[in-house]
C-alpha cells in the first residue's frame, strides 16, 4: 500500500539541508509548496535535518505529515551541508534537482518555467540557473544578473565573464546529480566547485530571466557565508581544494585553463583580496600558508583576466600581482608604464588615474576660506608630486600629513597610503580658483574625484582632463 504513494515521474526534486533554521524554514518550505506548477503532482520534497538542535526538525515532521506523498524527511547527525545533500541525492525521484537552501525561497513561477525551458534545451545543457534577488537585511539585485536579460544558453568557452558560483539557484539534471556527489572535505565554496565540475564536461549552461530565487541576507549574521571569516578552513581548504582542484582539472581537460575558470576563481576570491588584518585572526604561520596558496592560484591566472575583474578596485588588482610575482606594491608600481591614456602593466592597460583626492570640507569666508581633505594613492609618495596653484598657475603654501593610521594593509602590505592636506588662502575680488595637479616621472596624472560629502562641496569642484578646480 505505501507504495502508492511514491510517484516515480516528479518532474522536481528539492533537496533542502536543513540546520536551525526555524525561524525561516515554514517560509521556504511554503515557496516550494506554493509553487505554481502543482506542488503535490509535480514535486518532491527531501528535507534534510543535520543535526539541528533547534526546533528545526519538528517543522520538517509538521509538513511531512500534511504531505505524505510528496516530502521525504531525513534526520543525520551534523555533518554540513555537502553531506546532508549527498545524503538527500540518494532518495531523489524528480527529472530536475534543486538545491533551495533552508532560510531562502523561490517565486512562485519558478519550477513552471525552469521546466518549460529545461525540456526545450534539454540536450544542450546540464543545468539550468535563475537570478537571484537579496531580502531581509539587505535587498536588491545580486551583482551577476547582468546575465539573465533574456532566456539563453551561455556557452563558457565563447563567454567566460558569466560566472555561476551558487548551486542553490540552480535546477541540474538528475541523471548529473545521482552520479555526482558534493565533496564533503570542502566547508566553503563547495556550490562552486560541484558547478565547475559539470561544466568541465558541458561547457554550456542555461539561463532563465523570469523567475526569482530569493537569497536572505540575516539580520543577524549568522548565515554560514557571513560566519566563513572566522574559520581556518575558508583560509587553508578552500584555496586548495576548491580554486587549485578546479583550475588543474581544467587544464587536464582542455590543455589550457578556459578564462571561464580563471574569472570565476578570481569572482570568488575578490573578498580575500580586501579582507584586512588576518594575520592576528588566524596566526603568522598560518597566514604564510595562506598567502602562498593564494599565491599559487593566481599563478595560474592570465594577468589580463586579473586586470579586467569588474569588481575589484585598483589597488586590490595591483596586490594580485604584488602576490602573483612575489613583489612588494611599490615593485609593482614601478613596472607600471605611464603612456598617453593611462597606465599599463606588461602591456595590458591597468587604469588611467592610480591617485583619489578626497576633498573633506570647505570653510568659505568674506576674505579667507580653508580646505581640507586626503589624498589616497597606490604609488609611494614619495615618487609624486603634488602641486596646488592659483588662478595665475603661482604655487600656494600646502600643509600635508600623512595619515599612517589610515592606510589600508592587505597580506601585509600597505596597498593604498594617504595623506592629510590642509591650505588657506586670502582671497581678494572674490577669486577663489585653485588647481589641483599631480606628477609621477614627469607627467602630469589622471586623478579620480571622490569628493562629494555634500552637495555645497560638490557645486564647487569640477575636473578637466587632469586637472581638479576649486571655485
Amino acid at each position: 500500500m505505501f507504495g502508492l504513494f511514491k510517484n516515480p515521474n516528479y518532474k522536481f526534486s528539492v533537496v533542502t539541508a536543513v540546520y536551525n533554521t526555524e525561524k525561516y524554514l515554514s517560509e521556504s518550505i511554503n515557496s516550494i509548496i506554493n509553487q505554481s506548477i502543482g506542488f503535490e503532482d509535480n514535486v518532491q520534497l527531501i528535507l534534510v535535518n543535520d543535526g539541528s538542535t533547534d526546533k528545526s526538525g519538528d517543522i520538517c515532521k509538521k509538513y511531512k505529515s500534511l504531505y505524505p506523498k510528496n516530502i521525504v524527511y531525513i534526520r543525520t547527525k551534523n555533518r554540513g551541508v555537502s553531506s546532508a545533500r549527498n545524503k538527500g541525492l540518494k532518495k531523489v525521484k524528480g527529472k530536475y534537482i534543486n538545491f533551495l537552501d533552508s532560510d531562502d525561497k523561490l517565486s512562485k513561477n519558478t519550477l513552471k518555467e525552469v521546466w518549460e525551458f529545461f525540456e526545450k534545451h534539454f540536450n544542450e545543457v546540464d543545468f539550468v540557473s535563475i537570478p537571484i534577488y537579496l531580502f531581509d537585511a539587505e535587498k536588491g539585485k545580486h551583482r551577476l544578473n547582468y546575465k539573465f536579460k533574456k532566456n539563453k544558453v551561455i556557452d563558457i568557452l565563447n563567454n567566460p565573464q558569466n560566472p555561476q558560483l551558487s548551486v542553490s539557484s540552480c535546477f541540474i539534471k538528475k541523471k548529473i546529480c545521482r552520479s555526482k556527489k558534493f565533496d564533503t572535505q570542502v566547508h566553503y565554496t563547495e556550490d562552486m566547485k560541484y558547478l565547475s565540475e559539470i561544466l568541465l564536461n558541458n561547457p554550456k549552461y542555461g539561463v532563465v530571466k523570469n523567475p526569482k530565487y530569493f537569497y536572505r541576507k540575516r539580520k543577524d549574521k549568522s548565515s554560514a557565508i557571513q560566519q566563513s571569516r572566522q574559520d581556518l578552513s575558508w583560509y587553508l581548504d578552500t584555496p586548495k581544494f576548491v580554486y587549485l582542484d578546479i583550475l588543474e582539472k581544467a587544464e587536464e581537460k582542455f590543455s589550457k585553463i578556459p578564462h571561464y575558470f580563471m574569472d570565476v576563481v578570481m569572482y570568488d576570491m575578490q573578498y580575500r583580496l580586501m579582507q584586512e588584518d588576518i594575520k592576528d585572526l588566524i596566526g603568522r604561520e598560518n597566514f604564510l600558508k595562506y598567502k602562498n596558496l593564494i599565491r599559487h592560484v593566481l599563478l595560474k591566472i592570465d594577468n589580463y583576466i586579473i586586470m579586467n575583474q569588474r569588481r575589484y578596485y585598483k589597488e586590490h588588482i595591483i596586490l594580485a600581482y604584488a602576490l602573483k610575482y612575489n613583489k612588494s606594491i611599490e615593485e609593482i608600481c614601478n613596472e607600471l608604464v605611464n603612456k598617453k591614456g593611462g597606465f599599463y602593466f606588461k602591456d595590458i592597460l591597468f587604469d588611467k588615474d592610480l591617485i583619489n583626492i578626497q576633498f573633506e570640507n570647505i570653510t568659505d569666508t568674506k576674505n579667507q576660506y580653508e580646505i581640507t581633505g586626503c589624498i589616497s594613492s597606490i604609488i609611494p609618495f614619495k615618487e609624486i608630486y603634488i602641486e596646488i596653484t592659483d588662478e595665475n598657475d603661482k604655487p600656494i603654501d600646502v600643509s600635508l600629513q600623512r595619515r599612517k593610521e589610515e592606510d589600508k594593509i592587505i597580506f601585509g602590505m600597505i596597498i593604498l597610503k594617504n595623506l592629510k592636506f590642509k591650505l588657506k588662502r586670502n582671497t581678494k575680488k572674490g577669486k577663489k580658483i585653485l588647481k589641483f595637479k599631480i606628477k609621477y616621472k614627469n607627467h602630469y596624472l589622471d586623478t579620480k574625484l571622490l569628493s562629494h560629502t555634500n552637495k555645497q562641496l560638490a557645486d564647487k569642484i569640477t575636473k578637466k582632463e587632469n586637472i581638479i578646480y576649486i571655485s
